[in-house]
């Protein structure tokens, strides 16, 4: 008898949503999920697990509500995220609504702090 814990798996949008399209973003850090349903355009996530983005609308959470198997999902090919943070989806899945989310102050990220992203990231 095998009693592997199922990986709950999140997507989040600010969009009211029952199902998620082939292609979509899911991961398994909740907080990652809060943060993408702002629409941010910046996201920068430190190593110690800190997020902090610049968007400002409000969001909705979702738990992936099928069961996801490896053979469902690959490592998003164009993320800056943290290994396994952010993948693709390879088929639909149906969502259940948690919560609805606003940025939080402390995540927002300061103008300062985006002009120094961006200056950090510009080739030489």
């Amino acid at each position: 008898m095998s009693s592997k814990k199922q990986v709950t798996w999140f997507h989040g949008s600010p969009l009211k949503l029952e199902t998620l399209r082939k292609g979509s973003p899911i991961t398994r850090n909740e907080k990652l999920a809060q943060v993408f349903s702002t629409r941010p355009g910046i996201v920068s996530a430190s190593y110690d697990g800190t997020i902090k983005h610049n968007g400002k609308s409000k969001g909705r959470v979702y738990k992936v509500a099928d069961r996801v198997t490896s053979d469902d999902i690959y490592e998003h090919p164009g993320s800056s995220m943290n290994k396994g943070w952010e993948c693709l989806t390879k088929k639909e899945f149906k969502l259940e609504f948690l919560y609805e989310v606003s940025p939080s102050p402390e995540d927002v990220l300061s103008e300062s702090e985006i002009r120094e992203l961006i200056e950090r990231n510009v080739p030489d």
